[in-house]
């Protein structure tokens, strides 16, 4: 029986799922999603930005979904197979996949998930330099800065963010055998809850003090 429909025991349960659900709403409706909305001419193509991920979102896991459920049929015993890594079920996508796919489809998926793992990681640093750069750095501690002095800060200011994301990688690797999907997690609880009580607060309570 699928842990999804039997959770006892299991620490992702109906409760986790409905959270996640939750979640996943909140974190696609703020400034920082809604810039595919701003970024348009007009009201008719902002919601044509919605709806296109929406009509993805509901497709697109069907097609994720696929090779981890049937990891255990197309190549029985995998974890068995995949003993000498810290966290074999962490291969359930990728064991079928090399079960069933021929060679030169399995570089090419392989290089599929380096360019989708990069582009994400890319904008996400950009983003969020850009964030520091234009709402502190121009502002508190250069307010006479200008372009040149902005993009070169916004390039270190990115290459640290990069190299800080790579050393906390690295600490929750050493920590022993914690899956990835549970880094995530745990990175997540420790980051995202305490930057939401603020944002949170802010719909209830208005003209907060400056040192709030």
């Amino acid at each position: 029986n699928l842990t999804i429909i039997h959770p006892a025991g299991h620490k992702y349960d109906w409760l986790w799922i409905i959270a996640m659900f939750f979640m996943a709403i909140v974190s696609r409706n703020n400034i920082v999603q809604a810039a595919k909305y701003i970024a348009v001419k007009d009201s008719t193509h902002a919601r044509k930005a919605a709806a296109l991920p929406m009509v993805l979102y509901l497709l697109l896991p069907i097609f994720w979904f696929i090779p981890p459920l049937c990891a255990n049929t197309l190549v029985p015993g995998f974890t068995e197979s995949f003993a000498s890594v810290k966290n074999p079920a962490e291969l359930a996508y990728i064991a079928p996949c090399l079960a069933v796919l021929p060679k030169g489809m399995v570089g090419l998926l392989v290089a599929g998930l380096f360019a989708a793992t990069m582009s994400s990681m890319d904008t996400g640093l950009n983003r969020n330099a850009g964030f520091l750069i234009k709402n502190f750095y121009a502002k508190v501690v250069r307010p006479k800065a200008n372009e040149k002095e902005l993009l070169l800060a916004g390039q270190v200011c990115t290459a640290i963010m990069g190299i800080c994301i790579i050393l906390i990688a690295l600490i929750f690797v050493s920590m022993g055998k914690i899956s990835l999907f549970d880094v995530v997690m745990s990175i997540s609880a420790m980051l995202l809850v305490p930057l939401a009580v603020p944002l949170f607060l802010g719909i209830f309570v208005k003209g907060q003090p400056r040192w709030a």
